[in-house]
Formats: C-alpha cells, sequence, structure tokens
C-alpha cells in the first residue's frame, strides 16, 4: 500500500508563516534569479541517463531545477490562459495562433501550469518514471501543495512583465519556494529539456546556455527498442519508436551544434558510471559550483530513486557492471549488417566517446550505402508480428518509418564525408 506523505517539515506552518517575509524580499529573489547561469541536460542516443544525471543535482544546494523533464515552451505556446483556443483551430494564420487574449490572469497561467503537470507535484501519478515508488522500500511520493506554489508565482510576478523567461524563472522560484528550498545560495538553473529540439527557445530566452548532452553506446537503441516491443502490444506507437530512436542515436545533437552561444558538453553513460565521483567533479567544475557528496545519491526531492518503468533490476546507483550486460544484449539484438551500418554511421562519434568497433569500419563504409536499403532485424520482427497478427494496416506505417530511416541514414553518411566534424569535449 502506498504511503500517502504528509507535507515535508519544509512546508508546515512556520515556513508557511514565513511567506509575506520571503515575498517582501522579492527584490532580492529577483536579483538571484537573473544571475542564475543557465544550463540544460538533453539526451543525444538512446535512453542515455539523462533523467539519472538530473536525479544527481536534485539536492545540490547551488542548483535551481525542477522536477525532471520539463518542456516549458511547448506548455507557454500552447497555454490556453494565454491565447485560448483559437489556435487549435487547423487552418488559423500565424498571425491568427499568436494572438494573445486581451488581459492575461497569471493566476489562471500558474493554475494551468500546475495542473497541468500534476504528476511534478503529486508524484504518485508519474507512474512512467515511477517516481511513485520513490524511497528504500519503494512506498514514498512527493506532493507539492498546489496552491502554495501559486501564490508564491502571482506574488513574484506581481510587477515584473509577463514573457516566458519570467514565467519559466517564476515557476522554478515558486517551485523551489513551496518545497522549503533557500533560494539565496542558487547560481545554476537547471533545466531539462531532454530533446534537441526543445533547446532552441530556452537558448533564445537565456543567452550563453551551457548544454550537458547525454550519450551511451549507440548500438544499444536495438536492446532498448526490445524492451519497448516486450511492454507494448503491436500498434502504430511501438511501430513509431523504432524510427524514434533510431533518429535519436545517429542524429544526436546534430540539431543543436550550429546553434550560435551555446557552451556544449557530452556525459558519457557507461564513464559516469565506471569513476562517478570524477565526473561528476569535472561537471561541477564547468558549472563554476562545488562538489557536493550528495551528488552520489539518485533522488527526487532528497527521496531514493531507482529509475523508470523502462528501468530493469537497478541495485547499484552506480554500476560498471551494466555495460557488459549492455554489449552482450545488443550482440543479439543486432543483426551482422545492423552492427556494420550503425557503427559506420557513428564512427566519428563513436571514436570520439572511445567506444571499439567490433567490425573494420573503414573497409566496410563503401558499401554502406548498399546496406541501409535491407530492413534492420526489428524491422523484419514487426512485419513478421504484423502479418501474424494479421494487422495489414500496419504495413504502411512500417514502410513509412523505413523510408524515413534510409533518409537519416543517407544524410549521416553524405554529412560524414562533406562535413568536417569537431569533436565535441567529454567529461
Amino acid at each position: 500500500m502506498d504511503t500517502i506523505n504528509k507535507p515535508d517539515k519544509q512546508l508546515s506552518k512556520t515556513k508557511l508563516d514565513s511567506f509575506e517575509a520571503i515575498i517582501s524580499n522579492r527584490e532580492d529573489i529577483w536579483k538571484v534569479l537573473n544571475r542564475l547561469k543557465p544550463v540544460s541536460l538533453i539526451a543525444a542516443s538512446s535512453r542515455p541517463g539523462v533523467d539519472f544525471v538530473h536525479s544527481l543535482f536534485d539536492k545540490h544546494p547551488q542548483i535551481l531545477t525542477f522536477d525532471g523533464w520539463l518542456l516549458f515552451h511547448e506548455f507557454y505556446n500552447n497555454s490556453i490562459s494565454i491565447y485560448g483556443t483559437e489556435k487549435f483551430i487547423v487552418g488559423l494564420s500565424n498571425l491568427e495562433v499568436n494572438k494573445t487574449i486581451n488581459k492575461i490572469n497569471i493566476k489562471d497561467f500558474f493554475n494551468e501550469f500546475a495542473w497541468t503537470h500534476l504528476h511534478k507535484f503529486n508524484s504518485r501519478y508519474d507512474t512512467l518514471e515511477k517516481k511513485n515508488e520513490l524511497g528504500p522500500e519503494k512506498n514514498e511520493f512527493n506532493f507539492i501543495p498546489i496552491d502554495h506554489f501559486v501564490k508564491y508565482s502571482v506574488s513574484l510576478m506581481e510587477d515584473k512583465e509577463f514573457n516566458s523567461r519570467n514565467a519559466l524563472l517564476t515557476v522554478y522560484a515558486a517551485f523551489a519556494l513551496a518545497k522549503g528550498e533557500d533560494l539565496m545560495n542558487k547560481s545554476i538553473l537547471l533545466h531539462q529539456a531532454h530533446l534537441s529540439e526543445y533547446v532552441p527557445p530556452f537558448a533564445k530566452d537565456f543567452p550563453g546556455l551551457k548544454v550537458i548532452a547525454c550519450v551511451r553506446d549507440p548500438r544499444v537503441y536495438a536492446s532498448k527498442l526490445n524492451i519497448y516491443h516486450k511492454k507494448l502490444s503491436l500498434s502504430k506507437t511501438l511501430i513509431s519508436t523504432s524510427y524514434f530512436y533510431f533518429r535519436l542515436t545517429i542524429d544526436g545533437i546534430d540539431q543543436i551544434i550550429n546553434i550560435n552561444n551555446i557552451d556544449l558538453r557530452v556525459n558519457i553513460l557507461e564513464k559516469l558510471h565506471q569513476n562517478p565521483k570524477m565526473v561528476l567533479q569535472k561537471m561541477c567544475d564547468w558549472l563554476g559550483i562545488d562538489y557536493h557528496p550528495i551528488m552520489m545519491k539518485s533522488t527526487w526531492n532528497g527521496k531514493e530513486w531507482r529509475g523508470d518503468s523502462l528501468s530493469k533490476d537497478i541495485i547499484n546507483i552506480f554500476d560498471e557492471g551494466r555495460y557488459s550486460l549492455a554489449k552482450k544484449n545488443w550482440k543479439k539484438d543486432l543483426s551482422f549488417i545492423d552492427k556494420i551500418v550503425i557503427e559506420s554511421l557513428m564512427k566519428k562519434e563513436m571514436k570520439n566517446y572511445n567506444y571499439k568497433h567490433e567490425h573494420f569500419i573503414s573497409l566496410w563504409l563503401v558499401f554502406v550505402p548498399f546496406l541501409i536499403l535491407l530492413p534492420t532485424k526489428h524491422e523484419i520482427k514487426l512485419l513478421y508480428q504484423i502479418i501474424k497478427e494479421k494487422k495489414y494496416n500496419l504495413i504502411i506505417i512500417l514502410i513509412k518509418i523505413i523510408v524515413l530511416r534510409y533518409y537519416h541514414s543517407y544524410k549521416k553518411y553524405i554529412n560524414y564525408f562533406m562535413t568536417k566534424k569537431t569533436a565535441n569535449k567529454v567529461f
């Protein structure tokens, strides 16, 4: 049975009584918020532990962050309390789509944000990330009162211009205040954009952005697809996941490396597991903050976390033996041709991240354009299942994701020869 959490000590009446004292220091809070150094976390390959890295920063006293990934600008640009419902009508012009309502009610906006992200305030609903199973006994969850969050948000925004930057800063500050955190020592705004495509709007609002791109051995994508395959029934979603994982694996950070004014650094999951303290110390040095021993624990709001719903048998937080198991899995989950193709397309990255090739890729590069045309082991598996279950309408979806794989594969292959790629710095 789940343990229904009482509010944390930080949310006691004593803390709530100090609300007026905190808000009276509103300008001091905004001075802190406006000098925060922006940092974003993204996944640059399939299942590279981006939430895991985020959880290690969870209770760092100099970090102002949120509960996991947050597509804030996606929410902001589709907010009913800002744009009403007209923008959801198909066919409207860009001018009409971007038209705000006459008077924005900021209390409604923050209420809309909170209830849209209910699982962030009451993690018993976050079954995807398994934040409903926190703590050593996996029977705890986090609870942040929405009314407290909204109260802090409205007060902080009282005399500020309402825009996406100020709204995001307010969300992070109010969320922290509702948890009882001290904002005065914060120096880093850590925002998990999750995917590179969501970085540009954040970078626009916060120039000088630092990005931590999380990666792992690209060949592991096939094993992660098999986990999905076992959990989901045959559907459009299952088939589309094949394309998503493949594209994320080979595109990685290609979408953001050309954005101006971004400082990018790569975290290699296997290296983090092998020597966590060294890697975390390098991260802290790069961010300009102190290394803190609490970073050796994976937590959300201080409560122990053992991975999401797709994680399996996590006993030790850091375990260098996990790579050997992953390697054993992808060796059987990829066909010989699959290995040749993925290692060829990712040749530069694998060299940069110190992953060893299974095959002499320089010899195979000339054949790769032809090998790309062959179906992958996973695509054959999907076709067999479609025929077996007689869901022939899904064949069209399968053909579509194969064509998309061709497109991204050839694009990557051509770029290999046409562009001189600078090696990304790693921790």
